[in-house]
């Protein structure tokens, strides 16, 4: 995952990312106690360590303050909130998760997450949603296309905007035809801009207000 200036991020979620990143390594040197880990279960929690790492040194270099955005471009200063709206996020990463979500809730939106497909189609069954965002990669259990496929079968599947969220080609996306079984596909890192764009021209109708 990249963490760079097309993200819209203040000092403070700058902040609460750094404490979960802190608290993930944390937990992860902890684990390396357990002697009867494997050698490739240590590798693992070693490589999350490195990339927490990785991660936490490009949050260090951006240059940001309390009230100011990153980027000022024009394109980032649509303000405006969303009324009665609610979307569901599957992916197992947290950390993705918790990105995608602070974005989301600049737009007043209630957000529901699954960690995994299953989660993510009991909840679907449970609750209605304006928006699904999908991520292909699911380490356990069925992926983000056969999820999509799954909730395409439900009763209001078939009409569900769903978007898809790959950091691979967009063609996990699609069907033997090479038709997209999405409605929106995209590319990690997910861009404050694109959001913005995309709920104002999907959900225009439960705006509050906009200003361009």
């Amino acid at each position: 995952m990249n963490i760079n200036s097309d993200l819209i991020l203040y000092s403070d979620q700058i902040t609460d990312i750094k404490d979960y990143l802190n608290a993930l390594k944390k937990e992860n040197m902890e684990l390396h106690d357990y002697s009867n880990y494997s050698i490739e279960q240590k590798q693992c929690i070693s490589s999350i360590s490195e990339l927490s790492d990785i991660i936490m040194e490009k949050l260090n270099n951006l240059s940001i303050s309390s009230s100011d955005s990153i980027l000022h471009d024009k394109r980032y200063e649509i303000n405006f909130k969303l009324n009665d709206v609610r979307v569901l996020i599957a992916d197992d990463s947290k950390i993705n998760n918790y990105i995608l979500s602070e974005m989301l809730k600049r737009f007043n939106i209630d957000i529901d997450i699954a960690l995994t497909g299953d989660e993510a189609i009991r909840l679907y069954n449970e609750n209605e949603y304006d928006i699904v965002f999908v991520d292909y990669v699911f380490p356990e259990g069925i992926d983000g296309a056969e999820l999509v496929r799954k909730i395409r079968k439900t009763k209001n599947g078939s009409n569900q905007l769903i978007i898809g969220i790959t950091s691979s080609d967009s063609s996990v996306f699609k069907d033997e035809h090479n038709k997209e079984i999405v409605e929106i596909i995209l590319k990690k890192p997910v861009k404050y801009d694109q959001l913005a764009y995309i709920l104002q021209k999907e959900l225009k109708e439960k705006a509050l207000s906009i200003s361009d």
